[in-house]
């Protein structure tokens, strides 16, 4: 399942250690073109990406 999320620094959000970090942040190509996105695991162990994309 894929989110997009806004005001909300994957980077920052990675480092914090406040989620469990499965893969990224990563640059990636996505359906409103390229975005960051960073990879983890709700409680129940479905794969969950955030997405985050530029201000446009």
């Amino acid at each position: 399942m894929a989110f997009v999320v806004h005001g909300v620094d994957l980077d920052e959000l990675a480092a914090s250690g406040a989620v469990e970090v499965e893969s990224g942040p990563h640059d990636l190509w996505g359906a409103r073109g390229m975005g960051r996105g960073l990879y983890l695991c709700d409680p129940d162990g479905n794969r969950l990406e955030l997405r985050t994309y530029g201000s446009s």
